[in-house]
């Protein structure tokens, strides 16, 4: 599923709630620069359409929006320093995967995906960037893999797609000089994710 996330907090229950229902996540990372409002543009119209993505290829992928609710924050700038980020790599997606165990990660790493702010104007050609990561994601997951070694398949096939000359591959899409990496997390994120997840399994929100 696709889903809205109004805030932080929402970010940070909803993982907690999720955690053992999805092999991988997703987050859509953007800020409220006159330059990253094309991506929040993209993504309201999108939201059905990324729902169904999302649901066919079997993942959980968050992003902020507005969903008429008050106190309306965007959670990115909080979440791209909890995964070390900085505000030039945005806008991008973040994809990290969970583990059988509850409360643990599979693995301590995840993958970012640079993408160009001006791309999202062409809402064709963005589409099918979209669409391409998706595709990877689900035939990634289709063929067993996860944890790290899912991450990894993903980014090895991000970057043959990157590298090809092909006019319609996701090259078109992924920012110029903006490696697709596999970063630690950084040790805070994994000692207050796992204090958070520690809370929602107590509660009972976490089953």
């Amino acid at each position: 599923m696709a889903i809205p996330i109004n805030n932080y907090s929402e970010f940070e229950a909803l993982v907690g709630r999720l955690w053992n229902q999805t092999p991988l996540f997703g987050f859509v990372l953007h800020d409220s620069r006159k330059s990253h409002q094309a991506v929040a543009t993209f993504l309201e119209q999108s939201a059905a359409w990324l729902d169904e993505l999302a649901v066919q290829s079997g993942i959980y992928i968050l992003f902020p929006l507005r969903t008429g609710k008050q106190g309306f924050l965007n959670p990115s700038p909080i979440i791209a320093r909890e995964f070390g980020l900085q505000s030039n790599r945005l806008p991008g997606i973040v994809l990290f995967t969970t583990a059988d165990d509850k409360g643990r990660l599979t693995s301590k790493q995840f993958l970012f995906v640079p993408l160009k702010d001006a791309d999202f104007e062409d809402v064709e050609g963005m589409q099918a960037t979209v669409a391409d990561i998706f595709s990877i994601v689900q035939t990634t997951l289709d063929a067993g893999r996860s944890g790290h070694a899912a991450l990894e398949d993903i980014k090895l096939e991000l970057s043959n797609r990157r590298r090809s000359k092909t006019k319609d591959s996701i090259i078109a899409s992924l920012r110029s000089g903006a490696q697709i990496v596999l970063k630690q997390f950084p040790e805070k994120f994994i000692t207050s994710f796992a204090e958070s997840l520690g809370k929602s399994l107590a509660a009972g929100i976490v089953k």
